[in-house]
């Protein structure tokens, strides 16, 4: 696993327990997006059926982890409405179709079951698989992956070992940048914005994208200080990147310009930091209300309305 970046003392734990058969066979990687989460259940997995036992790459087994042929490792993603849903047995992806798979004999010795963005299993959903992740069948190993751990049931969460995982250093994401070709010269506006995650650097890598959520910050930060009709619409950048994604950049945003404004000089000279603060804070309520369907759009603006008015 030394090639992914940062979190290497996670990375070390997992890996001895992999090849000593010590790892517990229910296990929540948790910790913000785009940081190494999904990649380190992969090697994880690699290691665990690995021929040579070090995750080589090259093997049968790791060349069919790579292509998500192995017949032992299953993967679980949201589907395209952004859920997994409890569904039924032909189902494919739907968690009553990963019960009824765990259900029979692995192909090899260890099989490896990885859920990301578990968070996005429903109530029931997260009900129904509680009890195969109480008690895995022997050489069953689970993995949920997620950055709301929070939305996790406390119940499923009781029955997890948890790993977290930290935002990788400046150096790893300048790293990331560099092997993905972007050039160097937005490094300086980029790793700041991206709060250590490679999966934001990246994003916001697409000038478009980036030159948006300024004028979302700049439009945000200037009807605080000369409030008249809030009328900007986030939505644009919501479909584009989602909405978890775009309100932590913004927050990531007012953070930067609550701890230096002279070394960025599109940040919005007229917000105070008090202020900036408090936007924060309000950034941070809409995030929460994501899991509940909030009408970000009138929250906002309800929000911010009501910080003018007490200001």
């Amino acid at each position: 696993m030394a090639e992914i970046l940062g979190n290497t003392v996670q990375q070390s734990i997992l890996l001895h327990g992999a090849k000593n058969n010590s790892l517990p066979h229910s296990l929540l990687f948790s910790g913000q997006e785009g940081i190494g989460k999904k990649l380190c259940a992969i090697n994880l997995a690699k290691t665990m059926l690995c021929a040579s036992g070090n995750a080589c790459g090259a093997c049968p087994s790791c060349v069919q982890i790579d292509h998500g042929t192995h017949p032992d490792v299953i993967m679980i993603e949201p589907n395209d409405k952004g859920n997994i849903p409890i569904g039924n047995d032909e189902q494919e992806g739907s968690i009553r179709w990963l019960i009824g798979r765990i259900s029979l004999a692995s192909v090899h010795n260890q099989r490896v079951i990885i859920i990301n963005d578990a968070h996005c299993m429903n109530i029931q959903s997260q009900n129904a698989l509680l009890k195969t992740i109480e008690e895995p069948p022997a050489h069953t190993y689970i993995i949920l992956i997620s950055s709301e751990r929070n939305q996790l049931l406390p119940t499923i969460r009781s029955r997890v070992a948890e790993y977290v995982f930290h935002p990788l250093g400046d150096s790893d994401l300048v790293s990331i940048l560099e092997k993905s070709g972007i050039d160097r010269q937005k490094f300086g506006s980029i790793i700041p914005v991206a709060g250590g995650s490679a999966s934001y650097a990246l994003t916001i890598a697409d000038d478009t994208l980036f030159s948006q959520l300024k004028d979302a910050y700049s439009a945000i930060a200037s009807f605080v200080c000369q409030p008249e009709i809030f009328s900007y619409e986030l939505s644009p950048i919501i479909q584009n990147i989602g909405a978890y994604k775009t309100i932590d950049l913004l927050i990531n945003i007012f953070r930067l310009h609550c701890s230096t404004k002279s070394a960025v000089p599109w940040l919005y000279s007229a917000l105070d930091q008090t202020h900036a603060v408090e936007i924060i804070k309000i950034l941070l309520e809409l995030r929460r209300g994501i899991a509940h369907n909030i009408n970000i759009r009138m929250a906002l603006k309800g929000m911010l309305y009501s910080l003018c008015f007490a200001k």
